[in-house]
């Protein structure tokens, strides 16, 4: 049997953004570096149900008499979105249940259990041979300033 592909999505310190527990939803997290700034994540779009996991680095696991292993965020489709953090933009990670529940959508144990612990977040995906597509970039536009006329028009 094959096993499933494990996709990096960051390493860093797990936090809550702001507006999951004000709106209590609780359905994505963020990383964030040594300093409390946010740490970019690589984004792509899973096909199908997704597995979200955090594993607690090793000297951490270690010190807290824990083995390093994926403990479950939570499973269904694997969305990013833009957030903030202390007025810094950042991209959350999250996953949105199949069961249609609007709060809790990731574990609360393991969020209250691993909140600003080092640890790396990955996603796999539930059924066997990965079919994740990189994800669509939008190009950047370029900023005209201080003119109307179109480029290579000359007045």
């Amino acid at each position: 049997m094959e096993v499933p592909p494990i996709h990096l999505i960051g390493e860093g310190r797990l936090a809550v953004p702001p507006a999951e527990s004000d709106s209590r939803r609780y359905g994505t997290v963020i990383l964030l570096d040594e300093h409390g700034n946010p740490v970019p994540l690589r984004e792509f779009t899973a096909i199908g149900t997704a597995v979200l996991t955090a594993t607690i680095t090793e000297p951490v696991a270690d010190e807290r008499h824990h083995r390093p292993e994926p403990e479950l965020l939570g499973i269904g489709v694997l969305f990013f979105e833009r957030t903030r953090w202390n007025d810094r933009p950042a991209l959350a990670a999250g996953v949105r249940p199949r069961d249609g529940r609007l709060s809790w959508w990731l574990e609360p144990r393991t969020l209250a259990g691993i909140q600003g612990v080092p640890l790396v977040l990955e996603a796999h995906e539930s059924w066997p041979g990965c079919r994740c597509k990189p994800a669509k970039r939008k190009p950047r536009r370029r900023k005209r300033h201080g003119s109307n006329r179109k480029r290579g028009q000359t007045s």
